[in-house]
């Protein structure tokens, strides 16, 4: 089933990126130049969002990561969820910054200029296919927020399960 969602995800991404590159080759980078300012942004932002969760929940991954000496297997908390969405934001923004790199040198080549089109093309097919990994790294972001709430959640449960077999009143507010 794990092979089967893979493939899925992999396909749709491909006809994204596709469409992208159809529709886009008409797309001037003058157009463009906002997407990839939005892309920059957005990293930014899930940077931010995804640190603010480390801070919170693992507040001393940071200082066992610094001291490596100390580290063992069983110090480490799990943090793969945290820390995708973080490696999917810095590969979009390196790829942005790399093509701001780029482009004042693929102007100055006459063999891009006279493919401009499909140079566009391939732009777009960038921008729709980072615009789509930067919007699953957002989602991956309310990841750690549902675990939060499902172990409060969980908490709460077995708390007025015990309060009930204790015979003791539940608390309304609660």
């Amino acid at each position: 089933m794990n092979r089967v969602l893979s493939f899925l995800k992999a396909v749709l991404f491909l006809v994204w990126a596709a469409l992208c590159f159809f529709y886009g080759s008409n797309v001037p980078y003058a157009e463009q130049k906002d997407l990839y300012e939005a892309l920059r942004n957005m990293s930014a932002i899930i940077f931010g969002i995804m640190g603010a969760w480390i801070a919170v929940l693992h507040p001393n991954l940071l200082t066992h990561l610094i001291n490596q000496k100390k580290i063992q297997e069983s110090d480490l908390p799990d943090s793969r969820h945290l820390i995708a969405p973080m490696i999917y934001a810095a590969f979009s923004l390196a790829v942005v910054l790399m093509i701001g790199i780029m482009k004042p040198i693929a102007t100055q080549s006459s063999f891009i200029m006279a493919n401009a089109d499909v140079v566009r093309g391939l732009s777009f097919a960038v921008v729709g296919s980072l615009t789509l990994l930067q919007i699953w790294a957002l989602i991956l972001s309310f990841v750690p927020y549902a675990g939060v709430k499902m172990a409060q959640e969980t908490q709460m449960a077995h708390t007025k399960k015990i309060n009930a077999l204790a015979g003791k009143k539940s608390d309304p507010e609660e």
